[in-house]
């Protein structure tokens, strides 16, 4: 299975079957509804499902990097990642 990238505003991305939705947009506004969105604040993020929709979004920038964060490390347990190269301890 290959995982394949589409904006949001592409039909193909509206009609996949399966899809991870990051950050907010059209798409995550008609999933989770535009009220829910406005509600988050701008560091606050937000991990969920509807239907086969995985969404990871925040209230800003920074609050959509939370999300995917999170999901990462609870989620897929991967605690290993940052912005700095990786060392080898031996």
């Amino acid at each position: 299975m290959e995982l394949e990238t589409a904006d949001a505003k592409n039909q193909e991305a509206a009609t996949a079957k399966k899809r991870i939705l990051v950050g907010k947009s059209t798409l995550t506004s008609k999933v989770l509804g535009k009220e829910l969105l406005d509600s988050l604040e701008d560091q606050e993020s937000l991990v969920t499902s509807r239907g086969d929709d995985l969404i990871l979004v925040g209230g800003g920038a920074w609050g959509t990097v939370y999300a995917v964060y999170e999901f990462v490390e609870n989620e897929a347990g991967y605690r290993y990642f940052g912005s700095i190269p990786a060392v080898s301890v031996l």
